[in-house]
């Protein structure tokens, strides 16, 4: 009886043809550069990765999203289209014919409009690519901004190594 040597093949063939499909497509990835606590005036970068495994040459759109409590700075290389909105700043990058396996960066800074004792949340990040005529949309995941605030034991800590 074969029956059970067949749904074993089947099976990886199956979990081949996921994890292949998973593997091949545009990735992207936000980060802030800077871990600090959020004060007024105080600017923070932020960095945008999209890498094309697709295994072809594609075009894409980048969007991303601040909340109004930021302002929006250029970073170095290419300048967003701002859209500006009373709930934040949409940013947007159309990129043209990127290469197989090629990884670009893109960069801005934000600047809080006040001081926050915490972390804000950042929404993520989408990347919308060509891929068999076809639009496909991936998303980053979201990263926080700050430092999440001193519980009342470290605040105590802290306090009296200053005095030292």
């Amino acid at each position: 009886d074969f029956t059970s040597f067949f749904l074993v093949i089947f099976a990886l063939l199956v979990v081949g043809w996921i994890y292949i499909k998973k593997m091949r497509t545009v990735r992207i990835k936000k980060y802030i550069v800077q871990r600090k606590k959020i004060e007024e005036g105080e600017e923070f970068t932020v960095a945008i990765e999209v890498k094309n495994a697709i295994g072809k040459e594609t075009n894409a759109e980048i969007t991303d999203f601040v909340p109004a409590v930021f302002h929006v700075k250029d970073g170095d290389g290419p300048k967003p289209v701002k859209k500006r909105g009373a709930a934040g700043t949409e940013l947007r990058w159309i990129v043209k014919n990127i290469k197989k396996n090629e990884e670009r960066v893109f960069i801005y800074k934000i600047v809080p409009i006040f001081g926050i004792h915490g972390t804000i949340t950042l929404p993520k990040a989408s990347v919308i690519f060509d891929l068999y005529g076809r639009k496909f949309e991936n998303r980053s995941f979201a990263h926080s901004v700050g430092l999440p605030p001193e519980t009342p034991e470290e605040s105590f800590k802290n306090f009296f190594r200053k005095k030292k």
